[in-house]
């Protein structure tokens, strides 16, 4: 267990990252079965899902892989619970950390992963809202630069949020149950 004391505030640090990765380990079947359908068709191919391995999720933002006719397509995979009295209006991504450790926007801006899958579990699996948007665009667009960074409720991690009407408006975002 890694505790560490931020001024009044003890961070278990272990716990908060076991119990959002349970959750978001029983989302995966779903998320999967919605991407194949809906990249599937934007793509015009059908396609294969494969989970990234240990060093593509470390080293390039990955959580899965795609392939479609033959070429892989990385895609990063984020879940974010809501609740009824939270209604969010954008897609947030980790910028920075105290450590110094390298972040998914990092990988992002790199054009380490091509698509984002980007979800809000509203009351649990059976309310999920998703989006699935291109990171080439993103980049292309610098939808990620001049981003105020914010920080987490850990106070060691720093995200930028970028709203989804702007994702929207420039084109990025490649299908979605949010937007129809």
């Amino acid at each position: 267990m890694v505790l560490i004391n931020m001024g009044m505030k003890l961070i278990n640090f272990k716990m908060y990252y076991k119990d959002d990765r349970e959750w978001a380990d029983k989302l995966n079947p779903l998320i999967k079965k919605i991407i194949k359908e809906n990249l599937g068709n934007k793509l015009k191919k059908t396609i294969e899902i494969r989970d990234a391995t240990e060093k593509e999720e470390k080293e390039e933002a990955t959580d899965m892989v795609i392939t479609a006719d033959g070429k892989d397509f990385r895609m990063a995979v984020r879940t974010r619970r809501t609740y009824e009295s939270r209604d969010f209006g954008d897609i947030t991504i980790r910028s920075s950390r105290t450590s110094g450790a390298i972040t998914e926007l990092k990988k992002i801006k790199e054009g380490k992963v091509s698509y984002y899958f980007y979800c809000w579990g509203k009351n649990g699996i059976e309310n999920l809202e998703w989006l699935i948007v291109d990171i080439k665009k993103m980049n292309y667009w610098a939808l990620f630069l001049e981003r105020k960074e914010i920080p987490n409720k850990d106070d060691a991690t720093f995200f930028i949020s970028v709203p989804i009407l702007d994702i929207k408006h420039y084109g990025c975002v490649v299908a979605s149950n949010l937007l129809n």
